[in-house]
């Protein structure tokens, strides 16, 4: 018999991981699903996963290692009736390997014919329903209806499309098993049966309320409850709100997407809150309070002394809950100074007064600067 080294094509100091690359590589040349019909392949994959099975191991790898094929022997002798000469089965070891791995796709019918489920196909349609919410409601969190149209089991037949008074047939492909064996290469597949569709019966007389497909219209009102935190993108799930299943199937399930309408004050982000405030000069220069919105109500903003024009402030607590924990983020406010307008005599003194003693110069001409304006003007339109 052929070395199991020589066979994968790596010596005895090779690790695990160079083992399983090697049987990997040689398992997807030699697959009889890649090889249809070749005998000399099917058997090669027989080797190699022979050969992977014992090198895999450490000790049986160690028993080959002191004694080769003999360590295997009395095994053998006495397992003869598991898989190829008392190993587990080649596909087996095949599955373990690539099974859920992206090398496996080529394989993909050939496993699908091995895990077919009837469950699945029977289940119905998961649906969506899009929502949109003010920035209040995802804050908050909030109760809505929902109100749409889906598919549910037939009250007549119980999704079973066939008409209760009826008998139904037995299956002539599997003979009422609703299930079959059928061999590829050397393997021995279970299959659910696709004419009865795993139940071993064929209907004899089609439901008349649904006309034989197992499912009619509704409408539906669903009540859902939706987090606060919740952001544009979020998505909920409830469970079992979707289309009704046929011939047993389970029900689907309902998707709610959720978008967060543009607030008129607020720029989200994330967790976060940004809006913009204009503040009076006299309270940017000497500090005090104002009052700014926030989505819990108005509340009491502390502005420091000497305040520049475009500073930004924190009111830490105040933005937005996180789905996740409940935590909320903060919120940012930028501030402008606003430059007052229509200064009556005595603020204009001592604004004057206040500019001298920073020893600014202050134009007292007025109509000189006013005719300056003019002709500057004048020579941009002009121009």
């Amino acid at each position: 018999m052929k070395d199991y080294y020589d066979i994968l094509g790596v010596s005895k100091n090779s690790t695990s991981d160079e083992i399983k690359k090697a049987y990997r590589k040689m398992a997807i040349k030699y697959h009889p699903d890649k090889n249809s019909g070749n005998k000399e392949s099917e058997e090669k994959f027989k080797e190699v996963s022979q050969a992977y099975e014992v090198l895999k191991d450490p000790k049986k790898k160690q028993a080959y290692d002191q004694y080769g094929h003999d360590a295997f022997q009395g095994f053998n002798n006495k397992n003869n009736n598991q898989g190829f000469s008392g190993f587990k089965d080649p596909f087996d070891i095949f599955k373990d390997v690539f099974g859920g791995n992206k090398e496996s796709n080529i394989f993909e019918s050939f496993f699908n014919q091995n895990t077919d489920n009837n469950d699945d196909q029977n289940q119905g349609s998961d649906l969506r329903y899009d929502i949109e919410l003010s920035l209040e409601e995802a804050y908050n969190g909030v109760e809505k209806t929902l109100k749409y149209k889906y598919a549910v089991a037939c009250d007549y037949c119980k999704g079973s499309k066939a008409d209760p008074e009826s008998v139904n047939k037995t299956c002539i492909t599997c003979q009422g098993q609703g299930e079959y064996i059928s061999s590829q290469g050397f393997f021995r597949i279970k299959q659910t049966c696709h004419t009865c569709h795993g139940k071993g019966k064929i209907i004899s007389k089609l439901c008349s309320y649904c006309r034989g497909k197992g499912r009619i219209k509704k409408n539906n009102i669903l009540k859902i409850n939706i987090p606060s935190g919740v952001d544009n993108g979020s998505k909920l799930r409830s469970i079992g709100n979707g289309e009704g299943g046929i011939l047993g199937g389970k029900n689907g399930d309902l998707y709610i997407f959720i978008y967060v309408k543009e607030h008129s004050f607020f720029k989200r982000n994330k967790e976060d809150l940004y809006c913009t405030i204009y503040i009076p000069y006299s309270i940017a220069v000497l500090g005090g309070t104002v009052s700014v919105q926030t989505l819990k109500g108005e509340t009491t903003l502390v502005i420091p002394e000497s305040t520049q024009n475009g500073t930004t402030l924190k009111i830490k607590g105040y933005g937005m809950p996180s789905i996740k924990n409940k935590l909320k983020g903060d919120q940012f406010i930028k501030v402008y100074v606003n430059v007052p307008k229509d200064l009556n005599e005595k603020q204009k003194e001592i604004l004057k007064n206040f500019s001298e003693a920073c020893g600014h110069e202050i134009k007292k001409d007025n109509k000189k600067t006013e005719s300056f304006f003019k002709k500057t003007k004048r020579k941009l339109f002009n121009s």
